[in-house]
């Protein structure tokens, strides 16, 4: 009986969680970012950023909608530019970390338009909440979040993962199996981190913020195996991912750590 390799499995697994780490961390920078360029100071954790009582509900409303949309448009154009360059010579490891990025990022994004109606604390929510937007744009906001987690990302993933695997079994071990195993660990990490949180004795919202780790990949075991992209990737070669081992740990760590105290910048 043939042995069947569980590096395509430890490899995307590892992948999708130091890219979901990333994913979360650089979108709560976008909302740093934006209230800094406010004039509003922030303090920074893993998965949120608190701003002080007195700041205004324009300056909410542009710092909370600044995440969404960065995340689904810069995880939209990483999805759209790496479909030429997956094919190319350089390491499986970084192939797989830059895709789950891509497509974990514009997650990201259309989670966050799925919620606003049940949701008035995401960021999208308490935008439509702030602004008190109609039924209808509530509706509208709903059903881009659905196409986009429930169509469009399990299809193009579906084509970009398939090229790495040559059976529906290998598919499963780069896309659902990484998605269930990645998001246990992701848990573990974030839920730490508020543990600390709360130990410092800091108020902040950790268990709601919680959610998007919760649903972060949704996508994952919709999509399945495309046999007209089966193999197209010639240069796929599985090797222990050491640098991915060592990257997740440190990265894991700083946020249970040290970003769970939260940096406070402008104060």
């Amino acid at each position: 009986m043939k042995k069947i390799s569980r590096l395509p499995l430890i490899t995307s697994t590892l992948a999708f969680v130091l890219a979901g780490m990333l994913v979360i961390t650089i979108h709560e920078l976008s909302h740093l970012v934006m209230s800094l360029s406010l004039g509003v100071p922030a303090i920074l954790f893993p998965n949120f950023v608190v701003q002080p009582d007195q700041t205004t509900s324009w300056q909410i409303i542009l710092t909370a909608g600044t995440g969404p949309l960065f995340s689904l448009i810069s995880g939209l154009l990483i999805i759209w530019l790496i479909k030429d360059w997956l094919k190319g010579s350089s390491k499986t490891f970084t192939k797989l970390l830059v895709l789950w990025f891509g497509f974990l990022s514009a997650e990201v994004g259309f989670g966050y338009f799925f919620i606003a109606p049940l949701v008035a604390g995401g960021d999208t929510g308490q935008v439509l909440s702030l602004l008190n937007a109609s039924w209808f744009v509530y509706a509208i906001i709903f059903a881009a979040g659905v196409a986009g987690f429930l169509l469009l990302l399990p299809r193009v993933l579906s084509a970009r993962l398939s090229s790495f695997a040559h059976d529906k079994s290998s598919f499963f071990q780069l896309s659902m199996f990484p998605w269930l195993i990645g998001t246990g660990i992701l848990l573990v990490i974030y839920t730490l981190s508020i543990a600390v949180t709360s130990i410092s004795h800091i108020d902040a919202p950790g268990l709601i913020a919680l959610m998007g780790v919760v649903t972060i990949g949704v996508f994952a075991p919709m999509a399945d195996f495309n046999k007209l992209h089966a193999g197209h990737n010639k240069n796929v070669v599985f090797n222990l991912p050491v640098a991915g081992i060592v990257m997740s740990s440190l990265i894991g760590l700083f946020i249970i750590f040290i970003l769970s105290r939260g940096i406070h910048f402008g104060l």
